[in-house]
């Protein structure tokens, strides 16, 4: 049986070598540049058809009746998909922690990696298929939120 304690620092270090090496990255001159996420996106919520008797609200304090304005929501998330996101083949990080991950990329002929963009209290993400030269790319995290956003992109 393998010893727990030994096998627990085998994977501390592991991670820690996975944040150095994403840590030390820097991108590659003569690579088309990756699209950069919005900041912030706006979106209107509005509700769908109400049943008889119900009246819908924006939850709020106070709540209010919804006006179809659209509202800031800012950058939560980035994450890279094999084709476009309706495809759901989300690709998981090659190497990270908390503070950054970076994602390598080896798409197929005729496939595009997409990256995608998500945001705070709404389920809408915007997306755009990645320029065909970027074979990686470093996403940074605010570690101080919980759990942590995304806060930068490097891509090469």
């Amino acid at each position: 049986m393998a010893n727990p304690r030994g096998l627990a620092r085998r994977r501390a270090l592991a991670i820690v070598l996975s944040g150095a090496a994403v840590g030390a990255w820097t991108p590659c001159a003569g690579v088309a540049a990756a699209p950069a996420c919005p900041a912030s996106l706006d979106v209107a919520e509005t509700p769908g058809p109400v049943p008889a008797g119900f009246r819908a609200f924006v939850n709020g304090d106070p709540p209010a009746a919804p006006d179809g304005r659209a509202t800031p929501h800012r950058l939560d998330s980035i994450s890279f998909s094999d084709g476009p996101p309706t495809d759901i083949a989300w690709l998981a990080p090659t190497a990270g922690g908390r503070s950054a991950q970076r994602w390598d990329f080896a798409p197929g002929p005729g496939a595009a990696i997409w990256l995608s963009c998500g945001y705070l209290a709404t389920r809408v993400i915007v997306s755009i298929p990645l320029p065909a030269t970027i074979r990686s790319c470093r996403v940074a995290y605010d570690a101080a939120t919980s759990p942590p956003t995304a806060s930068g992109l490097a891509c090469r």
